[in-house]
């Protein structure tokens, strides 16, 4: 079995590289020369170096195959693939004379492939790439797309027996928002129009799981809005419950239990969640921002349609568009939750829909095979 070194062993990196159910290939965390710099860095400053948490160099001494990084950049010369999330090199967006640098590497014929998370993503890469036309080719090539793999949550007779009963018995309508930054993911305009739609006397509850953090770079939310959210929180004890932190499990077992998936997000790279929700059946309402009209869709849930720039982003530079955005979602949400009350039945289409969507594109064995095509490629 060969080996691959990767950067390290956060969330996003165990979900598209290490946790793959690979055939011959094993994935270990690698020696970083930048590992020491970038934690003396951060205990002297307290914020992560600009570009040091994205390099990689072990001197060629570490004995891999190839390297995998997520949002990484190799110094080497051992071949390297970059799974990323929005445009290489991450430290592009600080700007500063080593943006070059990083794309000669990008270039380079070590890295051998480039691997978007979308084709939001994708895009985003050549966008930048305009303004660098020396790399441009050289990179753009490189690059492909990918979706992240997603285990579906039930079997189809489980799936079945939940929409079933759905229908059946017509019950309240059991919604389901998870994301540690609350309002950077929509949760005050969905408590604000969950709280009319309570008080109309509609029969449905939310759950939410969320740390509740706030001063995102999107929303800028303050604690004046964390007030606001626990007020409306308290004021339904019947209709709304909070979990500040579940374990994996438990939130696995709360999307197989619930009818509608909720990402009403003001800002994500992809949305995760969106997966897990469908996973499990529940067909998601969300916006439009970035990755999620390739992951969401008409047929299988519902969409809120958002004044957006040439990368997919929700426009959000100033206060008044910030209060627009934010006005214009909680109208979205309590549209889209009116017509769901009244045609629940979209519920068990929908939700068939989202599930087949997950088997079809999300596949974690099909995602191994591919992976492992391009790693016997790259040692080619």
């Amino acid at each position: 079995m060969r080996i691959v070194g990767t950067n390290h062993g956060g969330y996003a990196n165990e979900r598209n590289i290490a946790g793959l159910p690979m055939k011959r290939y094993r994935v270990v965390r690698c020696r970083n020369a930048f590992r020491g710099p970038n934690y003396l860095h951060f205990k002297l400053r307290g914020k992560m170096h600009t570009y040091y948490p994205w390099l990689h160099w072990d001197a060629g001494i570490a004995n891999y195959d190839l390297l995998h990084f997520f949002n990484g950049i190799s110094l080497g010369r051992k071949p390297w693939l970059s799974t990323f999330e929005t445009f290489l090199p991450r430290w592009a967006s600080y700007g500063g004379k080593r943006i070059d640098w990083g794309l000669r590497h990008l270039a380079g014929d070590a890295c051998k492939r480039l691997i978007a998370l979308s084709d939001c993503t994708r895009q985003i890469q050549s966008i930048f790439l305009e303004d660098h036309p020396a790399f441009a080719e050289a990179i753009n090539r490189k690059v492909t797309v990918l979706q992240p793999p997603q285990a579906p949550l039930l079997d189809a007779n489980a799936l079945d027996a939940k929409l079933n009963q759905r229908l059946a018995t017509k019950s309240v309508l059991k919604c389901l928002f998870v994301g540690a930054d609350f309002f950077r993911k929509g949760g005050l305009e969905l408590l604000r129009a969950f709280d009319i739609l309570i008080q109309q006397n509609h029969p449905i509850h939310l759950s939410i799981v969320s740390s509740m953090h706030y001063g995102d770079y999107a929303s800028q939310s303050t604690h004046d809005d964390l007030i606001a959210a626990m007020r409306l929180i308290q004021k339904h004890p019947q209709h709304i419950q909070l979990h500040h932190q579940l374990p994996t499990l438990q939130v696995m077992e709360l999307c197989r239990n619930a009818d509608l998936g909720l990402l009403p997000t003001w800002a994500d790279t992809y949305g995760y969640s969106a997966l897990e929700f469908m996973a499990a059946g529940c067909p998601l309402l969300s916006t439009d921002i970035r990755a999620l009209p390739e992951i969401n869709g008409i047929d299988r849930g519902w969409i809120i349609p958002t004044a957006k720039d040439r990368l997919g982003n929700a426009i959000l530079q100033t206060s008044a568009q910030r209060l627009s955005f934010s006005r214009h979602l909680q109208t979205g949400i309590l549209e889209a939750m009116t017509g769901i009350l009244q045609s629940p039945d979209q519920i068990m289409t929908k939700g068939q829909a989202a599930y087949r969507h997950i088997l079809e594109h999300h596949a974690p064995a099909r995602t191994a095979a591919q992976m492992e095509t391009w790693y016997d490629e790259a040692l080619t």
